[in-house]
């Protein structure tokens, strides 16, 4: 008995034992199981084992040292003040604070913070502050598939300080390397990236450094952000001069790649001389600027010197004396036509000449400023702007073109689009001769020039007017004809000037070659107009409106019929009938076949219709006017596109990513309407659900990440994708 006492009792003590073990022994991870992980806090010790929140180690470093590949180290919410660097030299580990604004990590050192020599390491969530301004790189990637996210690492720099100091170093021949979604600050550049590194930058927000330095690096830029105003960095990205194989053709488009990432300033030093994609002008600048927003030049011939092909001159009020030659594709852009003014230097230079093609100068007065010794000669021969011969694809918009000989010149210069300028006070509004095929003229004033408002002439070279477009001008006060078409015998087609408004009533005609007709040469008339001081004034009899005489078989036509109407549902559609009648004040009006929610003003001849999400299709609608002497009908046919919902989200999400919102707010908002729409197209129901969510969304944020106009812009586009879903 006892025997079998001292076997039995064994035996449970063995199976105590045994199930003991089974319990202690570590679990086996399958792939999909998660990785060990090892805690760092602020009260921790390093003598702990770190396997839990309650016994967390107190170091970085003494974390990563008991981390295995694969693991991931955890830092809790606290302040961590490093006193040397940290080493992370095991392979695919993750580095994970609690939050960027919770994990705050001082590095008041001369050397790295961070320096990574194991492939596969994510540094993730923290807050990095540099406290001194020692020399330092705070983070050092020397081993390939690194990456840095949603960080913020800031320091004390201060644009024109003398300190190197940069939240990231990046070794010569690194791949896999990406940098996302961080916050860097106050440092003098957020990475210095060295020879042949391929990486990934992107959605990182950039403020108060001097920029990217790549230095003969493959980098793909994408959906980077820029401080403004006082927060604006020198540059945003520089490309350093760098003999390697490739290089040079890796960033051949440089406005592009701003474009890309929120207007980025990139200075290309890779050539003899650094071109900027986005240059300043300042007229109140000292010389030796050097076209960056804190040092701009002081002048506009400058600029276009330091720019990039593609890229953007940013011009400031003030006023510029010079003649400016646009002699590479460029977007030049003044303060506005009210405030920034190019004065050309003497009385027969041209201020502004476009020798070039797909170049755009927009909000700008262009003007002469004559001595008494110049208008007492009265001999000049000049332009306020002029497209040279071979240029083309430029626009010039929204300037003032005055006092010049010709206001707008185009020789031998084809698909230049002149849109909402004011040319008033020239001699000649615009001079087009010889092939100008593809010009548009739209939406300008033309008015009060001392001859001519519009005239085209040949002297050998042929257009087909028909490619022509003068539509949306209006047309005022010019002292000879409004338009005239002369001596165009070699050239075909029609000039089509129906749809502009001239201030003429009634509107004449002529096709006469009458001498009388014409304007004086320009010895014989010095006008008296400011700043000119002639004696001759505008014709007290009128000269016809629209002229064309010795053009063979061109046409000039004048139809004040109303076109045909298109519009989308949803949208306004407003015209007025009193067009179709030329000869004058129309009193009373009737329509038939009027669409349902139309409404039309019998007094005035207005129409004004939004179609609903219900009404696409094709509307005839007969107008007529009766004063008691003459009548006149038109049928108008009015076609309503179907819209989408897919439609309207796409101009929605276009709508948001064109507000430039900084953060992640663009991001959120999209994203949200992106699962709305793969919603809408399985269940409806699920897809109006989420947009209304997204409605709510807005709203939380409206007057403040949002201003009030861009929250309701917003949520009534949102409410129409709605309603055509709830009708589909």
């Amino acid at each position: 008995m006892k025997i079998m006492t001292k076997i039995g009792l064994v035996m449970l003590v063995s199976l105590v034992m045994l199930f003991s073990m089974i319990v202690s022994m570590p679990t086996v991870c399958s792939a999909a199981d998660p990785t060990t992980t090892i805690y760092v806090d602020s009260t921790g010790s390093d003598s702990n084992d770190g396997l839990t929140p309650e016994t967390a180690k107190l170091t970085i470093q003494a974390a990563i040292n008991a981390a295995s590949v694969g693991d991931r180290v955890y830092i809790t919410t606290g302040t961590y003040e490093l006193a040397a660097t940290i080493n992370v030299n095991t392979a695919n580990i993750t580095i994970s604070g609690a939050g960027n604004d919770l994990t705050r990590i001082i590095a008041p050192l001369s050397g790295y913070a961070f320096k990574i020599s194991a492939t596969g390491i994510t540094l993730q969530g923290i807050q990095l502050e540099k406290t001194n301004k020692v020399n330092q790189n705070l983070i050092y990637i020397g081993a390939n598939n690194s990456t840095i996210s949603n960080n913020i690492i800031f320091g004390k720099y201060v644009l024109g300080d003398a300190d190197v100091s940069r939240a990231l170093e990046i070794a010569t021949g690194l791949t896999g390397i990406n940098i996302e979604r961080n916050t860097i600050y106050s440092l003098r550049q957020p990475a210095y990236i060295n020879p042949e590194v391929v990486a990934n930058i992107k959605n990182n927000y950039v403020y108060g450094t001097k920029g990217w330095v790549v230095d003969g690096a493959n980098i793909t830029f994408t959906g980077n952000t820029w401080g403004t105003g006082s927060n604006a960095n020198y540059i945003d990205i520089a490309l350093l001069k760098r003999a390697i194989t490739g290089y040079n053709t890796l960033y051949s488009d440089i406005s592009a790649l701003s474009d890309i990432n929120n207007n980025a300033v990139i200075e290309d030093q890779r050539g003899n001389t650094p071109l900027l994609s986005d240059v300043y002008i300042n007229s109140s600048a000292l010389t030796g600027g050097d076209g960056t927003k804190g040092s701009p030049y002081p002048s506009i011939t400058s600029g276009i010197a330091r720019s990039a092909v593609g890229g953007t001159i940013n011009v400031s009020a003030g006023l510029y004396k010079e003649d400016v030659n646009v002699n590479k594709k460029v977007t030049i852009i003044g303060a506005g036509a009210i405030n920034t003014t190019i004065v050309a230097t003497n009385a027969s230079s041209t201020p502004l000449s476009i020798n070039t093609n797909d170049s755009t100068i927009k909000g700008f007065t262009i003007t002469h400023d004559y001595t008494a010794t110049e208008l007492d000669a009265w001999t000049f021969n000049n332009n306020g702007v002029i497209f040279n011969q071979n240029s083309s694809g430029n626009t010039l918009s929204d300037c003032v073109v005055s006092l010049n000989r010709n206001g707008i010149y185009l020789n031998n210069s084809q698909n230049n689009k002149i849109i909402n300028n004011s040319i008033t006070n020239n001699r000649t509004g615009i001079n087009m001769t010889n092939t100008i095929n593809g010009t548009q003229i739209i939406g300008n004033t033309i008015s009060n020039n001392w001859t001519i408002g519009l005239v085209f002439y040949s002297l050998g070279s042929a257009t087909n007017l028909s490619t022509v477009q003068v539509a949306g001008n209006t047309f005022d006060q010019n002292w000879y004809s409004e338009i005239l078409v002369k001596d165009a015998s070699n050239g075909s087609g029609t000039l089509d000037v129906s749809n502009n408004i001239f201030s003429d009533s009634p509107i004449t005609y002529s096709t006469s070659s009458d001498p009388s007709l014409n304007e004086p040469g320009f010895a014989g008339q010095k006008p008296n107009v400011p700043s000119i001081g002639g004696t001759e004034t505008k014709p007290v009899i009128d000269s016809p409106t629209l002229r064309i005489y010795n053009s063979g078989s061109v046409i000039l036509e004048y139809n004040e019929d109303i076109a045909n109407k298109t519009v989308d549902e949803g949208n306004p559609l407003t015209f007025t009938t009193i067009g179709m009648y030329p000869g004058g004040d129309a009193q009373n009006y009737s329509v038939t076949g009027l669409p349902q929610g139309a409404i039309f003003n019998k007094t005035t001849g207005a129409f004004v219709w939004t179609p609903g999400y219900t009404q696409a299709g094709i509307y005839i609608v007969d107008f007529e006017v009766n004063d008691g002497g003459f009548k006149s009908s038109e049928e108008i046919t009015i076609t309503v596109n179907n819209v989408t919902p897919e439609q309207l989200l796409t101009e929605l999400t276009e709508y948001i990513k064109g507000l430039k919102l900084q953060g992640g707010i663009e991001n959120s908002l999209i994203s949200t309407l992106d699962n709305a729409k793969k919603s809408l197209s399985s269940d409806k129901k699920a897809g109006i659900n989420q947009l209304y969510a997204f409605i709510n969304k807005v709203e939380a944020i409206r007057g403040g990440k949002l201003t009030e106009q861009q929250a309701k812009t917003i949520i009534e586009m949102t409410k129409a994708i709605i309603q055509v879903k709830s009708l589909g």
